[in-house]
């Protein structure tokens, strides 16, 4: 049978979790697993007994290189066969509507279709709020928003949550950045811009859990350099074609401010690096003192309500 499906995990050191990821996937005829290790290490994992590997639908690539995981996803986009593309983290895991959709979905032939996640503590299973912002994006765009539909092609990132039409992706080459956080911002972007027809469907086709030692739990300003880079190619890409964009998730702007706040030196050292990228020194500081300025009366006004309830004794409520 002609392979529908790709689903593309990447994974490091965290084989259990991995487990739980694999239970999520139906056994089907017409998709395949790819798997792509990325130099995990032996204490961590029994490449004897690796999961996938009792799976007849299941490649699993072993990559030495130690890339990280945008490396790893564009290993699997290379060993993929499917029509259709979906990614997942090896942390997190599909709902139980998955083979339901992929029923529904093996013939459609939209470039993205959008899909609703939940949310939950990797660990206690407690409900987490990672899901919020996607979910309303789909919400919004659902109802006739039309608006949003600039929010889901380039601010929907992240590559899970979507069916993507492989055929567009080789068309354009469009790949992962090998960074070693948000190497999935390029890729998200990029197919928004040159799917030519998407859609949204309500059902919540993945979990995306909170995990305390995921990467994206362990940011710090020694990483600044990457993610104004990231953010400031992004940008610069959308100009170049013309695309409005809104100021939601300018993460090199927030990450500028923070630096000017906190460690002029490295301050200096990103805006010029965003400079690189064709973006004006003279506009980004500007938008960094304007984005400065409007934190700065949140908190005035945030100690103002707090005085004011302590000296009264009492919670003031918004009817």
């Amino acid at each position: 049978m002609k392979i529908k499906y790709s689903i593309i995990i990447p994974h490091k050191n965290i084989p259990d979790l991995l487990k739980r990821c694999l239970h999520s996937i139906p056994n089907r005829d017409d998709l395949e697993v790819i798997i792509v290790d990325d130099n995990s290490d032996i204490d961590y994992v029994d490449f004897e007994h690796f999961p996938g590997s009792e799976r007849s639908d299941t490649t699993i690539i072993f990559d030495k290189s130690g890339k990280g995981a945008g490396h790893a996803r564009n290993l699997g986009l290379e060993n993929a066969h499917g029509e259709k593309l979906i990614f997942a983290d090896a942390d997190d895991y599909f709902n139980f509507c998955l083979n339901k959709i992929l029923d529904i979905y093996k013939d459609d032939d939209s470039d993205i279709i959008f899909f609703k996640a939940s949310s939950q503590d990797s660990d206690t299973y407690v409900r987490a709020n990672r899901d919020e912002t996607i979910n309303y994006f789909v919400d919004q765009y659902s109802c006739g928003n039309m608006i949003y539909e600039q929010y889901l092609r380039y601010e929907f990132g992240m590559p899970w949550c979507k069916i993507v039409n492989r055929q567009m992706v080789r068309k354009y080459n469009i790949t992962f950045e090998e960074t070693p956080f948000h190497n999935d911002t390029r890729f998200g972007y990029l197919i928004g811009y040159f799917a030519k027809s998407i859609k949204v469907d309500l059902h919540a086709l993945y979990c995306v859990t909170d995990r305390q030692n995921s990467i994206i739990k362990n940011y710090d300003r020694s990483k600044a350099m990457i993610r104004i880079a990231v953010f400031a190619r992004k940008e610069a890409f959308l100009r170049k074609h013309n695309v409005s964009f809104n100021d939601w998730f300018q993460y090199h702007i927030i990450t500028l401010a923070d630096l000017k706040e906190h460690a002029q030196n490295i301050y200096d050292k990103g805006l010029e690096l965003a400079s690189r990228y064709g973006l004006e020194k003279n506009e980004i500081d500007g938008r960094v003192d304007a984005l400065i300025e409007k934190q700065r009366k949140t908190e005035r006004h945030t100690k103002i309500y707090q005085n004011i309830t302590k000296f009264f004794g009492f919670e003031i409520r918004k009817v």
